[in-house]
């Protein structure tokens, strides 16, 4: 959490990060470590539901028991789970340390399992304690008596440890497999609270002025009627005073490059909620995020004309025609810094937009309402970098209110999302 200019940033962790531990019963059997190899062959863990857990721990003393360590090094393995839906699907808490003069801990009988697994039971307590020559009968109650001994129920973590801190405190429950966290859950780059500031500044000024004042005199702006705007060349981003009046029910996003004019920050584009502006008749495309990105892609088209025309490649005729100064200014050399590409001088702003794979590579998304479903996967088919958002919306917000659509591991691209609240004022001093 970052508070700067009357304004808190909290980031909104995904729920893998901070997750406490959750324990999940399995089958496992104690054995020799000389039997373990083969113990292993008959496990029927499914390998993809439990990647996480490692087979086979080395145990100093009986489970359950506070009895001296064995003679010889005795081994726990997994085997399977149990079939009953209650012990499947409600976690249950970490077994507690037995009190110093208990001989053993109560268990459910295994025998009672489901005759498959009690197959299991036997194959594995035959090649773990081989009868002698002389020895028991298959599935005598000298057998039934070895699987009642030595099949245990044993909780293990649930999910996989995301980070060191919890791969340190669960593998004290079970030894754990751990894996680098995946792209997204941990912070790429920690979010500019001052330009982050100037961003939601500017943003909030956008949403009360109806002519767009703050930008209308920027330079190089292009301002639609349908209330979206683009900048040729980015703007800095500046200080403003804090508005006077709320936004009220009026929605805007605007586009920022973090590591533009030397890391301090420029607008590129923006846009206001139009997704009502027809009338009582709602729009899915006007809203303010899905606007935002329409202006950032006709900002691209305006920068790829000159180059497609250069190289020979056809321009759409669907493509809005480029103005004479806009082109010029682009076929012209470029005050530096500057990038080649294609034949042309083009600003490293300019340039990087060209080159970009994605639409939003490496840019912010400043929004005063949480983005629905359809504007939360267009940023993450536009490859966001991070999103801002003012006001939750508890009946559609599909990063926090009501989805968390970010930290999906399904997802193929993953952005930071950032919740910022406006301090209130100070109470005057009489």
């Amino acid at each position: 959490m970052q508070t700067v200019r009357g304004w808190t940033i909290t980031r909104v962790d995904p729920e893998p990060l901070t997750r406490s531990l959750q324990t999940i019963p399995l089958w496992s059997i104690v054995a020799e470590a000389s039997a373990s190899s083969g113990l292993l062959r008959l496990s029927a863990l499914q390998q993809q539901c439990f990647s996480h857990l490692r087979r086979v721990r080395r145990l100093d003393r009986s489970p359950g028991t506070s009895a001296a360590p064995p003679a010889r090094p005795m081994t726990q393995i997994l085997l399977c789970q149990p079939t009953d839906p209650a012990d499947r699907a409600a976690p249950s808490p970490p077994p507690p340390p037995p009190p110093p003069q208990a001989v053993d801990v109560p268990q459910p009988d295994p025998l009672a399992e489901t005759p498959d697994i009690v197959a299991l039971f036997r194959q594995c307590v035959r090649a773990a304690y081989p009868p002698a020559d002389d020895g028991h009968p298959a599935e005598s109650p000298a057998e039934d008596a070895l699987i009642r001994r030595h099949v245990r129920l044993v909780n293990v973590p649930r999910h996989a440890p995301v980070t060191l801190e919890q791969y340190r405190d669960w593998t004290q429950t079970w030894p754990l497999v751990f894996h680098s966290p995946r792209k997204g859950l941990v912070a790429r780059a920690e979010l500019d609270a001052h330009q982050a500031a100037r961003a939601l500044g500017l943003l909030e000024a956008i949403a009360t002025s109806p002519d767009r004042g703050p930008v209308s005199a920027l330079p190089d702006v292009v301002l639609s009627p349908d209330g979206s705007f683009l900048l040729e060349d980015p703007a800095g981003l500046v200080d403003l005073p804090p508005t006077n009046k709320p936004p009220g029910s009026a929605n805007a996003a605007i586009l920022v490059d973090p590591l533009a004019l030397d890391g301090t920050g420029a607008l590129v584009a923006g846009a206001l909620d139009r997704s009502r502006a027809a009338g009582p008749h709602f729009h899915p495309l006007g809203h303010a995020v899905i606007a935002c990105l329409d202006a950032k892609a006709r900002r691209d088209i305006r920068l790829l004309g000159p180059r497609r025309r250069a190289l020979g490649e056809p321009v759409s005729p669907s493509a809005p025609a480029t103005p004479a100064t806009s082109a010029t200014s682009a076929l012209d050399p470029a005050p530096a810094p500057t990038a080649a590409l294609g034949g042309l001088q083009l600003t490293k702003s300019k340039a990087a937009a060209i080159q970009s794979s994605h639409l939003c590579n490496g840019l912010d998304l400043y929004v005063l309402d949480e983005p629905c479903i359809m504007c939360a996967m267009a940023l993450a088919h536009s490859r966001i970098r991070k999103i801002v958002f003012i006001r939750r919306r508890p009946g559609a917000g599909a990063l926090v209110s009501h989805h968390r659509l970010f930290e999906l591991p399904r997802m193929n691209h993953h952005y930071e999302v950032y919740v910022a609240t406006r301090d209130p004022p100070p109470d005057d001093v009489q």
